[in-house]
């Protein structure tokens, strides 16, 4: 800004200021509390106990004062005066929106400041003014949510009250609406802390991250401690976990670069990496003999190793085989078991309404069972609340050993689960002719144990 925009500035805001010399007192000490000129808002009801005023009254007193205000604004061209002083330091600051902060800084009078952004709340435009969040914005160009979320990404995951108390008033309403504060320390609502150190990586190492390099490790940390997302120092395996949960590409012997980051392949070059590999008669398939088989082709897009072939079929091509560092199983029992988890999973509409009614038959048992205790109650008065919630309890236990079949053993549960895939035994016998018998899909289901406290679980419910 030129010294000549400074002394136009400079001038609309004292002839914009003396507007509020139409007031009287009280008036003008109305609109100061409500907008709080460079202190706390107050409500109607706190400024009506201070002149001993009712709560209406005193809504009566600010509306004829705005309009007071309204009404001399819409003189002596005092508006286009006030969306010349927006315009200056919009422009100058490069933002389609004005901190109180700011305005104050240009202005150099912070009751001044609110005085020019009270004005702007009582002009019908898209230039507004929130006293929320102490804001001059243009509507047209950004809403209040938007200024809110652009704030909001730029600011720390966690801030102490020192630094709290540092921040522009702004920044702190937007602290105050999606942070928690435990006592010491804000910190971030909904807050996904591997996803924020997810990001970070990718921000401070866009060419590739090595969990095992020292430095780096070193500068995540000392990062990670400056944004308050983790005070304690993340170790290898850690890191390691972590970029594996949150989809990074081995791009190298040891280093990652985030999936969306990676080297775009064609789809037609990675369909038919996934045909090799589905057609190999091997047993394992090796990563370094498949990029021996594409070197031309990879290189020409970038590519010059095996580790960044194997990140790529690991992240972006979905085939059913257990992946080793240097190679891929091909193991039909694992992709069988897959087969076998999308068929459960299709029963699984089934489960939920047994729940449900389960749920509800208990329910209704158990409104029983206290029916039945209060006429117990009534016939025998000194039979006592503690004998009542004893008989209840056993009768419930009963009920409920009853409904769940807790004396079945394991062998009955999987020969009930072979019963499950009888409706689609046509469809199961085409893809795993293998699966005639009750033995042979236990002995399939026990190879993963998850799946099977998985299985055993519906068949609980389904005996």
């Amino acid at each position: 800004m030129d010294c000549f925009e400074k002394r136009i500035l400079l001038d609309d805001v004292n002839e914009l200021v003396k507007l509020y010399d139409v007031l009287d007192p009280k008036s003008y000490d109305i609109i100061y509390y409500r907008y709080g000129f460079g202190k706390a808002i107050m409500t109607l009801d706190e400024i009506g106990k201070r002149y001993n005023l009712s709560k209406e009254r005193i809504r009566q007193l600010e509306k004829e004062a705005k309009g007071n205000l309204k009404w001399h604004l819409g003189r002596n061209n005092s508006k286009l005066k006030l969306f010349r002083i927006f315009e200056i330091i919009s422009k100058d600051i490069g933002l389609p929106y004005i901190a109180i902060d700011v305005l104050c800084e240009y202005i150099d009078d912070i009751v001044n400041s609110f005085k020019i952004a009270c004005l702007f709340d009582l002009v019908n435009s898209n230039i507004k003014y929130s006293n929320v969040y102490r804001i001059v914005y243009d509507n047209n160009k950004f809403s209040l949510d938007d200024i809110n979320q652009r704030i909001l990404n730029v600011l720390k995951y966690a801030y102490t009250i020192d630094e709290y108390n540092e921040l522009p008033l702004v920044a702190q309403t937007i602290v105050k609406k999606n942070y928690i504060f435990d006592g010491n320390i804000y910190r971030k609502k909904k807050f996904d802390r591997e996803k924020e150190v997810a990001d970070i990586i990718r921000k401070l190492f866009p060419y590739g991250f090595r969990p095992s390099n020292k430095m780096q490790i070193e500068k995540l940390n000392t990062e990670l401690l400056k944004e308050g997302i983790r005070s304690d120092n993340y170790n290898v395996r850690e890191l390691f976990a972590l970029l594996d949960r949150e989809n990074f590409c081995l791009i190298d012997r040891g280093t990652y670069i985030y999936e969306d980051d990676a080297i775009e392949l064609p789809q037609n070059l990675l369909n038919d990496i996934s045909k090799n590999i589905l057609n190999s008669k091997e047993k394992k398939v090796y990563y370094n003999d498949l990029y021996e088989q594409y070197k031309d082709i990879l290189e020409e897009y970038g590519i010059n190793n095996y580790f960044y072939l194997k990140g790529i079929i690991d992240n972006r091509i979905d085939i059913n085989y257990p992946k080793r560092k240097d190679y891929i199983i091909k193991d039909d029992s694992y992709k069988q078991q897959n087969i076998i988890k999308s068929k459960v999973e299709v029963k699984n509409s089934y489960w939920d309404n047994y729940v449900n009614n389960m749920k509800e038959s208990m329910k209704k048992y158990i409104d029983e069972v206290e029916k039945d205790s209060e006429i117990v109650q009534e016939q025998a008065p000194n039979f006592d609340d503690y004998k009542l919630d004893y008989v209840s309890k056993c009768a419930l236990d009963r009920f409920i050993k009853f409904a769940f079949k807790k004396n079945k053993s394991n062998t009955m549960k999987i020969e009930a689960l072979y019963k499950i895939f009888k409706d689609d035994y046509k469809a199961l016998q085409e893809e795993m002719p293998f699966v005639d018998s009750p033995e042979k899909l236990k002995k399939l289901i026990c190879n993963n144990s998850e799946l099977c406290e998985f299985y055993i679980s519906l068949v609980k419910l389904k005996l």
